[in-house]
């Protein structure tokens, strides 16, 4: 079956996530059950997730993992300079920090391969940066649908299909992730190599889905993943 085909089996009411560009889709509508060593499908084909860590697992219900858990994946974004991360989750104030996401393979105090990014209560931080977003707080115990796009050394930050926050982190370089597997539902730990699995800041939270793509996706293109998204019944 066809790329095109198969992401065609998610539309709902005519609605499809952006497909170009689009590397990673670890979806818990495809779970029926969750353990420690299992493989998440990615509904790409590119490299299925793998449960690494899997200390608390509640329930998993159409489209939704109650869990505190890290997943590996692929990497999907080494060696690239621009990309975005999508994540959807509902936060249930578990903890302070609760990691989303991370690729970082190394970093000094000059320059970053790759990052983290994680919720700081009502807020986003991005790690190894002094980045830490407006509050907001329809993050803290919300359901968020957020976006971080790369592009260079600048960052942009969306939730719910509108954009929050912009970040330069010059005079740091965002240099490419080396990182043979980025994480899911945790940051990547700040001292680390290219080879580690695993991450720190897992927290329990009702998770949807991570979507990578090797691309910038445009403000459009961002809402109409939302959109989406909105189409959907989970749970």
């Amino acid at each position: 079956m066809s790329k095109k085909l198969l992401m065609n089996k998610y539309s709902v009411n005519g609605l499809l996530p952006v497909q170009e560009g689009l590397v990673c889709w670890l979806d818990a509508f495809d779970l029926t059950s969750y353990s420690l060593g299992i493989e998440w499908p990615d509904r790409t084909g590119n490299g299925n997730g793998i449960v690494r860590e899997a200390s608390n697992v509640v329930s998993v219900n159409n489209g939704i993992l109650h869990a505190c858990s890290i997943v590996d994946i692929p990497n999907p974004t080494k060696g690239l300079t621009s990309y975005s991360v999508e994540v959807g989750y509902e936060d249930l104030k578990t903890g302070y920090w609760l990691g989303l996401w991370g690729n970082t393979s190394a970093n000094t105090e000059r320059y970053c391969h790759g990052l983290s990014f994680h919720q700081l209560g009502n807020s986003y931080s991005a790690f190894p940066f002094y980045l830490t977003t407006p509050t907001k707080t329809e993050i803290n115990g919300g359901k968020n649908y957020t976006v971080l796009t790369i592009n260079s050394n600048i960052l942009e930050i969306y939730h719910n299909g509108v954009k929050y926050y912009t970040f330069n982190s010059e005079p740091k370089n965002i240099l490419p992730s080396e990182a043979n597997y980025s994480c899911f539902m945790a940051r990547k730990p700040n001292t680390l190599t290219p080879d580690a699995t695993s991450g720190t800041d897992s927290r329990l939270a009702k998770w949807y889905y991570i979507r990578i793509y090797n691309k910038v996706l445009t403000e459009e293109e961002i809402l109409n993943n939302y959109n989406y998204e909105l189409t959907l019944q989970r749970g």
